[in-house]
């Protein structure tokens, strides 16, 4: 503090009394010294060494005092937001934020804009004027003074410093000059990223690897409760260093939305696994891959010897089958995911909404704290904000339903159902036949070729011929088009299943072959045999019970009067005789004939084919 006393100053010219005085010191209570007061002080100025501290006096009469001590003052100041600094100019350089209020809004990346508001409580501007010193060439900016404002908490800077005239109705035209100085203080917010924001990022991240898991690990739930502690761990044991404050903060929003995103990450765990583990009782076929492959190579050793690939079905009236067959074909209509593939859906929807949303939301927290704009992180702003990550993941979830239906159409077009002869077989079972066709059907083609099969059979070890793939695929080739479809490779695998599970009679041999045989003869097919065979009169009825080729082989003579109204003894006994005679035809050129690398057929011999006749 500098100011100008002229009653103590003193004559330095050649031949004075006083010319070798440069300066004197004085006790600062044996002179006078500004009445400048810290209008926004907190306490009382903290004085040290205030005895040994003394007044210089140059000869003109100007003292000089520094005394040190530790001012503390308080940040808001009366007035009305924003209408400091007076000047313009200074307006203009560095903006009009005083005076503000303490907002920690932002905390722990939160700026405050404070004042230090000093002039005389007894001495008005009659008496004692202010100036700033070294003012600048503008008249209001002054020397860096960041070390004396230093701090490990804080960066401070003097943003600009003005000279105010005041008024006030205890003294009316006495001027009362002030000065004020303001000051802008940026948190330093290092020590909270370390400490605070990457272990609760790390630990939310952590959680959401549990997306990952297997839901039969057991490690899912464990996992999620364990990045739970750890952010409650974080926030007990910086509680006591975070100020007070009644205002809904950025770290706040931070904490408050990790734990929700760690919990919806452990909820969906929970449905995931509850749904894998109370799942429908109706189980997939308890098949792998090498199984698969096992019975393949079963089979092909089966062509080679040429002997017949059996399966026994269980007598059942005309209707019955008929009624069976429409049931399965309803099978997609209106068809729900499984407990399982529903645990599958809502996994896939967590994994790529759960992670991606808390990767907006830090992105959000970023924004605010580098733009200084507490709206962004409004409680209005966070319910959007949550009411949009709800609305996404519901989204998300409808479109994978509707993504499962189209799927489903699409395997339904592709690997068609129809010409299945086991219609018991129900909607899982059949998608467990589809998951298990499709790695074999590598060009989505909806047939298994030759190729196919023989690379399927090398990636597991096994030395696959092409001659012995022809072999293969020509034993459930119903349709002679030198590729196995989708029912052709579910009538083989459902004959190899039961093969192991019954004794065979000739008999049973004989329909069992023939069901396969003829599986995929649709009632078309049988209506123009029947043309041929001349049974014309008959094709209404037959078409009229839906009877494909499947149901022709199996029927009975009991079946032929009861369920589909033919009276005449004789004529049952021709449509009997005729369907053994077409049985006996495709036996003869189905296993009786192979494929050779060409794909031309070459004979073999039928001793190992015993066929009789039922009737």
């Amino acid at each position: 503090m500098r100011w100008s006393d002229q009653r103590i100053s003193w004559d330095t010219s050649a031949g004075s009394e006083f010319e070798h005085v440069g300066a004197i010191v004085k006790d600062p209570k044996d002179v006078w010294v500004p009445d400048a007061l810290l209008y926004n002080s907190a306490e009382k100025i903290s004085v040290d060494l205030s005895e040994d501290v003394k007044v210089w006096y140059s000869p003109d009469g100007t003292g000089y005092w520094s005394v040190p001590g530790k001012v503390n003052f308080v940040c808001d100041s009366p007035g009305e937001p924003g209408e400091r600094p007076y000047d313009s100019d200074l307006a203009a350089s560095i903006g009009r934020k005083w005076p503000a209020k303490i907002d920690l809004t932002l905390f722990p990346f939160d700026t405050q804009y404070c004042e230090m508001k000093f002039g005389g409580w007894n001495e008005g501007g009659k008496r004692m004027n202010l100036k700033l010193m070294d003012p600048g060439p503008d008249g209001h900016s002054i020397p860096p003074i960041d070390g004396l404002l230093s701090s490990n908490s804080w960066k401070a800077t003097v943003a600009g410093a003005e000279l105010r005239n005041m008024y006030y109705l205890c003294c009316p035209g006495q001027p009362w000059p002030q000065a004020f100085y303001y000051i802008v203080l940026s948190r330093a917010y290092t020590d909270h990223i370390v400490n605070i924001f990457l272990p609760v990022m790390l630990a939310v991240c952590c959680g959401f690897l549990g997306f990952w898991l297997p839901p039969h690990s057991g490690e899912r739930i464990g996992l999620g409760v364990t990045c739970l502690l750890t952010i409650f761990a974080v926030m007990f044991i910086t509680n006591d260093s975070l100020p007070k404050t009644k205002n809904f903060t950025l770290l706040s929003s931070f904490y408050l939305f990790s734990l929700l995103f760690t919990l919806l990450t452990l909820m969906t765990s929970a449905v995931v696994i509850s749904l894998h583990a109370n799942g429908d009782r109706i189980r997939l076929i308890q098949s792998d891959w090498y199984s698969v492959l096992d019975t393949l190579w079963t089979a092909t050793a089966k062509a080679a010897s040429h002997e017949p690939f059996e399966k026994v079905f269980t007598k059942k009236s005309a209707t019955e089958s008929v009624k069976e067959k429409r049931d399965l074909g309803d099978l997609t209509k209106g068809q729900w995911p499984s407990c399982e593939e529903l645990a599958a859906i809502i996994d896939a929807v967590g994994r790529g909404t759960i992670p991606s949303s808390y990767l907006a939301f830090i992105l959000l927290m970023v924004c605010a704290a580098t733009t200084k704009n507490p709206d962004i992180i409004s409680i209005g702003s966070l319910l959007a904000f949550a009411v949009a990550l709800v609305f996404g993941i519901l989204t998300t979830f409808i479109f994978m339903l509707l993504r499962y239906k189209f799927q489903i159409a699409s395997q339904e077009s592709l690997y068609s159902r129809q010409g299945v002869v086991n219609t018991k077989l129900n909607h899982f079972e059949l998608l467990k036949y589809r998951q298990d066709f499709m790695r074999f059907d590598k060009d989505k083609s909806g047939n298994i070729e030759v190729g196919e099969l023989v690379e399927a059979m090398k990636s597991s070890g096994r030395d696959l011929g092409i001659e012995d793939a022809r072999r293969c695929i020509g034993l459930a080739d119903c349709d002679i088009d030198k590729s196995i479809s989708f029912s052709e490779y579910v009538n083989l695998f459902e004959a190899a299943k039961l093969r192991q599970q019954f004794t065979y009679s000739d008999t049973q041999n004989r329909c069992a072959n023939a069901a396969i045989l003829f599986g995929c003869w649709d009632a078309d097919r049988v209506s123009k045999w029947l043309v041929n065979k001349g049974f014309s009169g008959l094709v209404s009825t037959f078409e009229r019970n839906h009877v494909d080729g499947a149901i022709l082989v199996g029927l009975t003579e009991i079946q032929l009067r009861d369920d589909l109204g033919i009276a005449s003894i004789g004529k049952r006994r021709q449509i009997l005789n005729a369907i053994d005679s077409l049985i006996h035809e495709e036996f003869m050129l189905k296993l009786g004939k192979g494929y050779d690398r060409n794909g031309d057929a070459d004979d073999v011999s039928h001793s190992s084919i015993n066929i009789v006749s039922e009737t």
